[in-house]
């Protein structure tokens, strides 16, 4: 009678063991997939300045940093890179920062070979209700060799 007693809860410790067994395995590999083998981040910088009746486009040519200039609201600018890394590597790239909903990347993930040259670019639609001011972020880029 005892054994018997036992029965379900080994049965229930086992499917219990196998079933945070899968987790584990499951997280793992989602850990390994979005981990970055290299990483690389350049920053970058807008300002807002509402010029009344003119909107403002004005270019920066600074290479230090992603300089989007100054703009008045509504209008866009726009920046190219250009990615090169010493291996193969799966590319993706993001925005993070006080304007990261603004910029639209193209291509945000691209496959890039040994020493290929890939441009991306960066558009930067500032909206019609942005206040004056200065916004910084960055442009992150992750290898997975």
């Amino acid at each position: 009678m005892t054994s018997n007693y036992y029965k379900p809860k080994l049965f229930l410790a086992i499917v219990l063991v196998i079933i945070m067994l899968v987790v584990i395995v499951i997280s793992w590999a989602a850990y390994l997939q979005s981990s970055c083998s290299a990483m690389q981040s350049i920053p970058a910088s807008i300002q807002v300045k509402d010029a009344g009746k003119r909107p403002l486009l004005g270019f920066n040519t600074n290479t230090d940093h992603l300089n989007f200039g100054a703009v008045s609201p509504n209008i866009m600018s726009s920046r190219k890179v250009e990615v090169q890394h010493d291996q193969d590597a799966h590319v993706t790239v993001s925005m993070d920062g006080d304007f990261e909903t603004w910029v639209r990347i193209n291509p945000a993930e691209f496959d890039l070979k040994a020493q290929e040259t890939k441009e991306v670019y960066l558009e930067a639609n500032v909206p019609r209700s942005a206040p004056d001011g200065n916004y910084s972020g960055q442009v992150i880029f992750c290898f997975k060799e």
